[in-house]
């Protein structure tokens, strides 16, 4: 017979920060907790506080730039911040990744754009494709914000 262990979290006082009700109770990281329930995802903070509820189809935690990659019921994907889940980027992208050094690729229309961690969009999509090579420089960043480096 197989056994099933369910995990969760409490505090030092004893308070309930993930409670093991929901279906899996991920490794807890610098700035929070990945859950699933029912096949949805959802994120707490180390205290305790949901910041994205259990509602997202998938969720992918950037605890670095402290955003949350997530797609929602539309099949699309968008961009939430780790503090307090206010979106940053609108649930309408295909694709969103993490380039390092808080840029994000997003894919519109087969093409990809780079948008910033604070969901500034630093250019139209003109790209065939994102790499994840090596982290953008400062001067890189400054470079991809000027519109003669985006061919305008």
């Amino acid at each position: 017979p197989s056994v099933t262990v369910k995990r969760g979290y409490i505090d030092k006082s004893g308070k309930v920060i993930a409670s093991p009700a929901n279906d899996r109770v991920f490794s807890a990281g610098r700035k929070g907790i990945l859950l699933s329930k029912d096949g949805r995802y959802g994120w707490v903070d180390r205290k305790g506080t949901y910041i994205a509820h259990t509602i997202y189809t998938g969720l992918l935690p950037d605890e670095e730039d402290g955003v949350l990659l997530a797609k929602g019921e539309n099949k699309k994907w968008g961009l939430l911040s780790m503090e307090d889940g206010h979106e940053l980027l609108p649930f309408s992208y295909k694709e969103i990744r993490s380039l390092g050094s808080g840029l994000f690729g997003y894919k519109e229309e087969g093409k990809w754009g780079i948008a910033d961690k604070e969901g500034t969009r630093l250019t139209a999509p003109l790209y065939l494709a994102e790499s994840r090579r090596r982290p953008p420089s400062r001067q890189d960043k400054e470079r991809l914000a000027l519109p003669h480096a985006c061919g305008a």
